[in-house]
C-alpha cells in the first residue's frame, strides 16, 4: 500500500489533464502557447523536455518572430521552481553580461544584455521589461504564474548615457557603439500548478539580426534547451534550499508576492 500510494504521488498528470490547464491558461493571456499533440503531452508524462519551433509569419497574422518553446512537467513545486529561473544571482550564459536599467515596481524592472559572440560574428545587446502578470494569478486562484518580456525598441537611446558613466561592468563605449541591437526580444516563463506538479513553459523569440540567419538561431537556441531546463531543475531541487535564505533580498511570485525564505 505504501509503494502504491508513493507511486500515485510521483506520477505526472495525464495528456488530457495538461491539456485542460494549457487551455485554461490561454483563455487568460494574450501571449498564447500551443497546446501540443497528444504524442507530445504523452512525452510531457514521461519526463521529457518537449521543444518546438515556431516559425513567425506576419503576413498571415502570426508571431511577429519566431520563436523557440520547451514545455517539461517536474513534482518540484511551482513556488520553488520559480525561484531556480529568476534568482538574478544565476547567470544564465556565461557570455551574457545583464545590467538593471530601471525598477519600476518590486517585480516590474528593465533589464539591459549584451552578449559577447565569437568572431566574426557581432555582439548583440537589447533592452527589456519584464514583469509578472498578476492578473492572471488572480484568475487563476494562483494557480498560474506568468513571466513576460518585451523589447524596449529606444534601448540604445536610453542605455547610452549609462555606457558613457562606466555604469555596466565590462561593456565601454566602442563595444556598446559597435554592437547590433536586436529586432525583437519578447518571451515569457509561464509556470503552473497541474495536479501535483508544475508544468513549465518557456518561450523566447530567436531573431537577432545581422547576417545571422533566424532559421538558424532558432535551432541553435532549441538544441540547448532540454540543458537549460533541466539544470534549472536542478537548481530548484538542490541549491535554492540553501542559497534563498536570509539576508537573500526577496524574490516575487507571479501574484506579486514575496516567495518566503526558506
Amino acid at each position: 500500500m505504501l509503494l502504491f500510494s508513493i507511486s500515485l504521488l510521483w506520477a505526472r498528470p495525464q495528456p488530457d489533464v495538461l491539456l485542460a490547464q494549457i487551455e485554461r491558461y490561454n483563455a487568460l493571456t494574450n501571449l498564447d502557447v500551443p497546446t501540443l499533440t497528444n504524442d507530445q503531452r504523452l512525452a510531457l508524462t514521461q519526463g521529457e523536455v518537449v521543444k518546438l519551433i515556431q516559425r513567425g509569419d506576419s503576413s498571415k497574422g502570426g508571431v511577429e518572430a519566431g520563436k523557440v518553446r520547451a514545455y517539461y512537467v517536474t513534482p518540484i513545486p511551482k513556488a520553488q521552481l520559480w525561484l531556480a529561473f529568476q534568482d538574478a544571482h544565476f547567470q544564465v550564459q556565461e557570455m551574457t553580461t545583464d545590467y538593471l536599467f530601471k525598477k519600476h515596481t518590486q517585480d516590474r524592472m528593465d533589464w539591459y544584455g549584451f552578449i559577447d559572440l565569437f568572431w566574426p560574428l557581432s555582439d548583440r545587446h537589447w533592452l527589456v521589461r519584464a514583469w509578472n502578470t498578476h492578473e492572471i494569478a488572480q484568475k487563476s486562484g494562483n494557480e498560474i504564474w506568468e513571466h513576460p518580456w518585451a523589447l524596449i525598441h529606444e534601448g540604445v537611446e536610453l542605455m547610452q548615457p549609462h555606457i558613457q558613466k562606466g555604469l555596466v561592468k565590462g561593456i565601454d563605449e566602442d563595444m556598446f557603439n559597435e554592437a547590433i541591437y536586436v529586432p525583437a526580444s519578447n518571451g515569457t516563463w509561464v509556470a503552473m500548478d497541474v495536479e501535483n506538479h508544475t508544468l513549465l513553459i518557456y518561450s523566447a523569440t530567436a531573431t537577432v539580426g545581422g547576417s545571422i540567419p533566424e532559421e538558424l538561431m532558432m535551432r541553435y537556441l532549441l538544441s540547448g534547451l532540454d540543458k537549460f531546463i533541466l539544470e534549472g531543475e536542478q537548481r530548484a531541487r538542490t541549491t535554492m534550499l540553501k542559497h534563498y535564505v536570509a539576508p537573500h533580498e526577496p524574490i516575487y511570485g507571479g501574484d506579486g508576492k514575496a516567495i518566503p525564505l526558506y
